[in-house]
């Protein structure tokens, strides 16, 4: 039988382009393969292992998108986006020690790298007094931190319309009921096809999507493809 053909290394970056189009398109079964593929032939690429990392992590294989992010910082640790997405899956693990580490390796990278800054803020126990002080403040983004409590001052603030805490321990129970109590039916990826992209927001992708009932009939529907376990917004989860 013969051996497969080795492909040049211009070829295994074309693959690893049109996996990554498949990706940005939410086609994650079509890019996984051509990642795959691609890393059989240059098995330390490092789009290829940082990129097939993320899409792991986007379907909820931390310990693997690990793996393959660990892998890609290892061929190239020059790419302050491999070191926030590095951080975000270590977050998820509850490695959050490291996940501080990797986020300030981001930052010595690039010191304006605002998603760096966004990790290094989801390992927060505690607000500072000061804040208390802050009149004018709308919006507040604490999800996907570890508070157990918010400060009494906090709900006083005079302008606070907005305020985002799920996804910390001290909303853990209600969060755990909530999902044990919803009647929203679960829906197999494939009874979906994803159609043209309709917007984007902090934490994911809204494409326009077609679900294929059993009966063979479909229904228009709008689908949200997060952008991740862990965005400004908190956990999906918690959405």
């Amino acid at each position: 039988m013969a051996e497969p053909r080795a492909l040049s290394p211009t070829d295994v970056s074309d693959l690893v382009r049109r996996a990554a189009g498949h990706h940005q398109r939410g086609e994650l079964a079509a890019a996984e393969a051509l990642y795959a593929e691609a890393l059989r032939h240059a098995p330390d690429h490092f789009d290829a292992l940082h990129l097939y990392g993320v899409l792991k992590h986007q379907r909820g294989q931390s310990v693997e998108a690990l793996r393959l992010i660990a892998a890609a910082l290892r061929a190239n640790a020059s790419v302050p986006a491999a070191y926030s997405n590095y951080s975000i899956v270590l977050s998820v693990l509850a490695r959050h020690d490291e996940a501080m580490e990797a986020c300030e390796r981001a930052i010595a990278l690039k010191p304006d790298y605002a998603e760096a800054y966004n990790g290094r803020g989801n390992a927060l126990r505690a607000l500072p007094d000061s804040l208390a002080r802050c009149h004018s403040l709308e919006l507040l983004r604490l999800a996907a931190n570890r508070f157990e409590a918010l400060p009494p001052w906090l709900l006083q603030l005079p302008r606070l319309a907005w305020l985002a805490v799920a996804g910390n321990p001290l909303t853990a129970a209600r969060e755990a009921q909530a999902r044990e109590d919803s009647t929203v039916p679960a829906i197999a990826w494939d009874r979906l096809r994803v159609g043209e992209r309709l917007g984007e927001g902090a934490s994911g992708f809204i494409h326009a999507a077609q679900w294929l009932r059993e009966d063979g009939t479909g229904e228009p529907v709008a689908l949200k493809l997060f952008k991740g376990e862990i965005t400004s917004d908190g956990s999906p989860l918690s959405e």
